[in-house]
C-alpha cells in the first residue's frame, strides 16, 4: 500500500499512521503527533532523504483521514480502528 503512494509526505505520513494503529489499536486525532525518532526510522526504512517532508502529510487534513480508511479496509478493522469523526479535520 505504501509503495503506491507517490510523494514521500504521504508515504511516510501513512507509514506513521499504519505504526500508530498498530502500536496503540486506534488512529491519532493527529497523525503526526508521533515522537520524531518514530518518524526518523520510518523515513530511514522507506528510503526517504528527509523525514520533514512528513509535515506536508497533514496540509489536507482529508487527507489522512482518506488514507486512514483505506488502511482500514486494506489491514482489517475492529471498531477502535474506525477513524474518529474528529480526524477529518473538517
Amino acid at each position: 500500500m505504501i509503495a503506491q503512494l507517490r510523494a514521500d509526505s504521504h508515504r511516510l505520513g501513512v507509514a506513521v499512521q499504519i505504526g500508530t494503529v498498530r502500536y496503540k489499536g486506534l488512529f491519532p486525532e493527529d497523525p503526526l503527533a508521533v515522537p520524531w525518532p518514530v518518524v526518523d526510522h520510518l523515513a530511514e526504512q522507506l528510503r526517504i532523504g528527509d523525514a520533514s517532508q512528513v509535515k506536508k502529510y497533514a496540509e489536507r487534513p482529508k487527507t489522512t483521514y482518506e488514507h486512514a480508511w483505506v488502511i482500514r479496509d486494506t489491514y482489517g478493522s475492529t471498531p477502535s480502528m474506525t477513524p474518529a469523526a474528529g480526524a477529518a479535520g473538517s
